[in-house]
């Protein structure tokens, strides 16, 4: 059966839709699992540290159980005023598993291009550094709060659709 252009492009639709569910998964399976990534968080603690040191900001680098996720040891960065712990969430890894989920979910663009987008995943990290230290910077101003839970969160939901949608134009040249 022979499908029409709109059918074609709602199949592709769908097609992409659920690649990315079945993508999605190992990013719901890593909240699900618990998985402990404590090298992953030091990694971003250390370096959002040296990277708020260097802007004047003093703080040190202590380990404190996460009591509000997983109960697991997490790096915290600790100032005069608060303390942050560099949790799970704080690493970056939800987003670069959505990114290469969307990616890997375009249907009719070949492996070796979506293997191209693996050179936004450094890219990624240190946008994430700099989300950890504008959150640090601003919510010590304005309130973590608001900061962490709404500007943030959906910020690299933008920064990510964004990100994806450059891979794209580079791609489908």
């Amino acid at each position: 059966m022979k499908l029409n252009k709109f059918n074609t492009k709602l199949y592709t639709a769908f097609l992409f839709f659920l690649r990315l569910v079945i993508f999605s998964v190992p990013l719901y399976l890593m909240i699900w699992l618990n998985i402990d990534m404590f090298y992953l968080e030091y990694l971003q603690a250390n370096v959002t540290s040296s990277v708020l040191t260097k802007l004047g900001y003093n703080n040190t680098l202590e380990i404190i159980t996460d009591t509000q996720y997983t109960g697991l040891p997490i790096p915290a960065l600790v100032f005069d005023a608060f303390t942050i712990g560099i949790g799970r969430p704080c690493t970056g890894i939800r987003s670069v598993l959505a990114f290469l989920a969307l990616v890997f979910a375009m249907v009719n663009i070949d492996m070796k291009r979506k293997i191209v987008a693996l050179l936004f995943v450094p890219i990624i990290f240190m946008v994430n550094v700099f989300r950890l230290v504008t959150t640090v910077i601003l919510g010590y101003k304005f309130g973590l709060e608001f900061v962490h839970s709404f500007l943030w969160q959906w910020g690299m939901l933008l920064v990510i659709l964004l990100f994806w949608l450059a891979w794209f134009r580079v791609v489908s040249r």
